[in-house]
């Protein structure tokens, strides 16, 4: 789960634009890659967020189950590069 921050936001905040994990879906592929609460992710598979439109939704659907792609996060003023296995999303 997650909420795209704006540019504006990302200015006043001193953080990054980028998709905010707001909450992380027990044993889902961003999971098992280590993303936690409250990282920002600002690339996925070389695509800045801020310049996609559509966001991380529309990015992960043009990908195939099974695919691995990095992805860039932002967590404690720091930018961390993760390779995410996608897999199927549970309900």
């Amino acid at each position: 789960r997650y909420r795209l921050i704006p540019r504006e936001t990302a200015l006043l905040n001193d953080v990054p634009e980028g998709a905010y994990v707001a909450a992380v879906v027990p044993n889902s592929s961003a999971a098992e890659a280590g993303v936690t609460q409250g990282d920002i992710i600002t690339k996925f598979d070389g695509k800045l967020l801020k310049e996609y439109k559509g966001g991380l939704a529309s990015l992960v659907a043009q990908k195939k189950i099974g695919e691995t792609v990095e992805i860039e996060v932002w967590r404690n003023k720091e930018i961390k590069t993760v390779e995410v296995k996608l897999k199927e999303a549970k309900e």
